[in-house]
């Protein structure tokens, strides 16, 4: 037991459980504290991380955008560029560098006048300096149209020959000259001046410029060797014979669709007029004379269009005519503002004294266009035809002709006033042919603004 004056010491001590709770309480806090505050960083080293990144991107996106706007301002000012593979010289800037290819493509044509537009496929890649690629690096990808020149450049263009040679002895004589349409019709009586043009392709016939008897072309003769222009006896080349290399021949873009509905075959009332937005036939092959009217803006799909003589077929808008055969014995008639592009797949041919865009109309070779897609011979004009517009035949191994047929004194056979061009085939003129280039289509189509721009086809980000 204890005794007096010894002194006793008593512990008081909380209960086990409470051992360490403002201990751990504490390092629970500090934990959660240093958790927050390791989030709030990383959470800011990735937002800033994302954003370096996504500022990087936009200013190579910028970068890229402003090159190819630089390129298709510079294709403005000069169409010819979109034929080459090197892009014009841009401005770079201190945000970064670019560079660039250009890929043309294929040159096409469509449509009345006989307009070539060159695609190309611009591909434009821009570096942001001192940023993370791919990061920092934008490509753009994409496919332009460029107005490109005036495909109608001569009288008569043959890929393999251009004859003007008459069988008949008692011709008048084939006659190649030029007018132009915007000042006028064609007149007779002018003076004759040397601007039409005749050419031929990298050809294997020699001669493949042939002036016949009687025969005459009122300006220049070009071939790839001056040994293959020749005239024979009274034949004439009054302007230069020149060397000049084959021109880059476009394909024909041709309007997308099927013919559908039933087969015209007669008119009873005499006359019929057709829309184009509800065109009802697939097939045209009138067997008696008729007045046809089709009117309206758009593209009819027809596997033939064959009228006889003593018709009428009469355009009324802008319209263009996908066909497989065309037989036109009818009087083609274009209404003022009308305009028609005609893609004939098979045969074509018109009939005696067929006037083509001539009676009737205001006879601009601008206006109507027909592009022979055939293997054929194109047969223009028959027995003093008339035919104001242009032909292009891209790929028939025949050609285009203005036939032989029986002259009459003082009056020529066939006349032709426009163009007409084979790409691969021959320019056969006959009998007493006359071919009168019009000028105007050389300079034919704005230039490169608001009303003719440079058209994007497709856009995308690589």
């Amino acid at each position: 037991m204890p005794k007096e004056g010894d002194v006793s010491y008593i512990w008081i001590l909380p209960p086990p459980r409470q051992r360490g709770f403002l201990l751990i309480t504490g390092l629970l806090i500090t934990s959660g504290l240093i958790l927050l505050t390791t989030g709030s960083l990383v959470r800011s080293q990735v937002e800033w991380t994302a954003a370096s990144r996504f500022l990087a991107q936009q200013q190579a996106l910028y970068l890229a955008e402003g090159r190819m706007e630089q390129v298709v301002a510079a294709f403005a000012l000069s169409p010819n560029l979109a034929q080459g593979t090197t892009c014009p010289s841009g401005v770079e800037t201190a945000g970064g560098t670019t560079s660039c290819t250009l890929t043309p493509l294929q040159l096409y044509v469509n449509g009345p006048g006989g307009l070539t537009t060159q695609p190309v496929q611009i591909l434009v890649t821009a570096t942001v300096p001192n940023a993370l690629t791919p990061l920092g690096r934008q490509s753009l990808e994409a496919v332009v149209e460029v107005p490109s020149t005036p495909l109608f450049q001569w009288a008569a263009y043959g890929g393999a020959a251009v004859t003007l040679m008459s069988s008949w002895f008692i011709s008048n004589g084939i006659i190649v000259d030029s007018y132009d349409s915007s000042r006028g019709p064609y007149d007779p009586l002018a003076p004759k001046t040397l601007e039409a043009r005749v050419q031929v392709g990298d050809a294997t016939l020699i001669p493949t410029i042939f002036v016949g008897n009687r025969s005459a072309i009122w300006g220049d003769a070009l071939a790839t060797d001056l040994r293959y222009i020749t005239t024979i006896g009274t034949g004439r080349i009054y302007g230069q014979r020149l060397v000049a290399p084959p021109p880059a021949m476009p394909a024909v873009r041709t309007p997308i669709g099927t013919p559908r509905g039933g087969v015209l075959t007669s008119c009873p009332s005499g006359s019929e007029t057709l829309d184009v937005s509800a065109f009802p036939y697939s097939q045209i092959t009138l067997s008696s004379p008729c007045d046809l009217t089709i009117r309206g803006q758009g593209a009819v799909f027809l596997d033939d269009l064959s009228m006889p003589l003593g018709s009428r077929l009469t355009f009324d808008g802008q319209i263009e005519v996908a066909t497989g055969q065309f037989g036109m014995g009818a009087n083609v008639i274009l209404q003022p503002n009308a305009s028609v592009a005609v893609y004939a797949t098979g045969n074509v041919y018109t009939g005696a004294g067929t006037q083509i865009n001539g009676i009737g109309s205001a006879g601009r070779p601008k206006d109507f266009a027909l592009y022979a897609l055939g293997s054929n011979f194109a047969l223009i004009t028959n027995l003093n035809g008339k035919f104001h517009g242009v032909v292009y035949a891209p790929s028939r191994t025949s050609g285009v002709m203005i036939p032989q047929t029986w002259p009459r004194f003082g009056d020529p056979s066939n006349e032709v006033f426009g163009s007409v061009v084979s790409g691969v085939g021959m320019v056969d003129l006959g009998g007493s042919s006359r071919v009168h280039q019009d000028l105007s289509l050389k300079t034919l189509g704005a230039p490169i603004g608001p009303s003719n721009p440079v058209k994007l086809r497709s856009w995308r980000t690589l």
